[in-house]
């Protein structure tokens, strides 16, 4: 299914936790700043990233629309699911505008990541098999 996924964030127990989780079917690199970030992201091809809107660094949102707007970047047709510990409509609106595959609240349930991983799974096969 997954064969490299990168998730972002600052809040180390929620890093490790989806990283934990994760990591059963597949390759997981992470990231608690958005520099280290932005340099994983420039450098390696991933098939879905996880990232963090507030970062203590550069928001999550700035590195999504950099990675978008560059049709270029190794990851620009890469899913983005955004996830952030507050309900912010604006920032939901904005991340969904900038082609996020998905926004999810931290206060998430790991079953919810799992369904949101399982559809982007199931869109890229989809995607896949129109190209054939």
């Amino acid at each position: 299914m997954w064969k490299k996924l990168l998730v972002v964030d600052d809040e180390i127990f929620t890093l490790r936790l989806m990283e934990k989780k994760l990591s059963k079917d597949c390759e997981v690199e992470v990231a608690a700043t958005g520099e280290e970030a932005k340099n994983l992201i420039q450098s390696n091809k991933y098939d879905a990233i996880i990232l963090d809107v507030n970062l203590p660094d550069i928001s999550g949102l700035d590195i999504l629309k950099q990675e978008k707007k560059d049709p270029l970047a190794i990851n620009h047709h890469t899913p983005f699911v955004m996830c952030s510990s507050s309900v912010d409509y604006e920032t939901i609106s904005l991340a969904m505008e900038n082609k996020a595959f998905d926004y999810i609240i931290k206060s998430f349930h790991m079953d919810r990541l799992s369904d949101i991983m399982e559809s982007i799974s199931s869109f890229e096969t989809a995607k896949e098999k129109m190209a054939v």
